[in-house]
């Protein structure tokens, strides 16, 4: 398992069965300061093809509770990836994105999704498994200053039956979303876009 980006000292763990997040990154000291705590990034490969697949964290929530869901398991060969809050997450996520869209099919597209309009870091983001809109706002480092909080819309892409594509528009409650509220935190699929308005 290796350690990079925003840390002290990237550094490479030796796998163990059980191994987590919290057990690699153990406090906070060990990132430098600007580093964003609430979305990490880790590439995975998955067995038996090493299909690459990423996972994201939030680390703050990880040291809160160490063994629970938040605390990622990690696996062997995960590459953990801090980011720091000024600068954008392009150079790490782009090649991700693009060993991704190498490995798509017509059954199985490119995982990404997008995140657009009032949050501070918008882009293109893996798609992880069992996404949800609260998770594409964390990877997009929240709402901005000037985000308006009420209402959201999510742009997602449908190809029928027939082959053609079809746009369908969903009002996402982000208040509700921000409360926690499951019922309004949609789960996502692949290519949805999420466009966070302005006051």
């Amino acid at each position: 398992v290796v350690v990079q980006g925003h840390v002290f000292a990237p550094t490479a763990v030796a796998y163990r069965e059980g191994l987590r997040l919290s057990a690699v990154i153990r406090s906070v000291d060990d990132v430098k300061p600007n580093a964003d705590l609430g979305y990490l990034v880790i590439r995975r490969e998955l067995p038996p093809d090493r299909r690459i697949t990423v996972v994201s964290a939030d680390l703050t929530a990880a040291l809160l509770a160490p063994g629970s869901a938040a605390d990622v398991e990690l696996m062997p060969r995960d590459q953990i990836t801090v980011f720091d809050l000024e600068s954008g997450r392009e150079r790490v996520i782009k090649p991700l994105l693009d060993e991704m869209r190498l490995q798509a099919r017509i059954d199985r597209p490119t995982e990404l999704v997008r995140v657009a309009g009032r949050v501070r870091v918008p882009g293109e983001y893996p798609l992880e498994p069992n996404m949800k809109v609260s998770d594409l706002l964390r990877a997009g480092g929240s709402l901005s200053d000037a985000a308006y909080g009420g209402e959201a819309e999510l742009t997602r892409f449908i190809v029928g039956g027939d082959g053609a594509r079809k746009t369908e528009l969903l009002k996402i409650d982000l208040a509700a979303v921000l409360a926690g509220d499951t019922a309004a935190n949609v789960s996502l699929q692949p290519f949805d876009l999420l466009n966070v308005k302005e006051i």
